[in-house]
């Protein structure tokens, strides 16, 4: 899929990023670690319209935007997922 948004974390461990994986109203949120193999690992992947991944100064959460059907709502997660 399309990638694209990329943050890194506080602690400089980590990548945050958005994949696109299908039809326009897909977006996932990924991690990734800066050494070696991206390793990219979905934080979430629920088959909605999720965008503007913004972490924590601890690098722990990340907050974001969710679209459910004509509201977007404010969601966090644990960077791990």
């Amino acid at each position: 899929g399309l990638k694209w948004d990329p943050y890194m974390t506080p602690d400089g461990k980590n990548y945050v990023w958005l994949r696109w994986n299908g039809p326009p109203d897909h977006a996932d949120l990924y991690r990734g670690n800066v050494t070696g193999d991206l390793n990219p690992t979905p934080i979430i992947a629920d088959g909605g319209l999720n965008s503007n991944g913004i972490i924590s100064n601890d690098s722990k959460r990340v907050l974001f935007l969710k679209n459910e059907g004509a509201v977007q709502k404010v969601y966090q997660i644990n960077l791990d997922g």
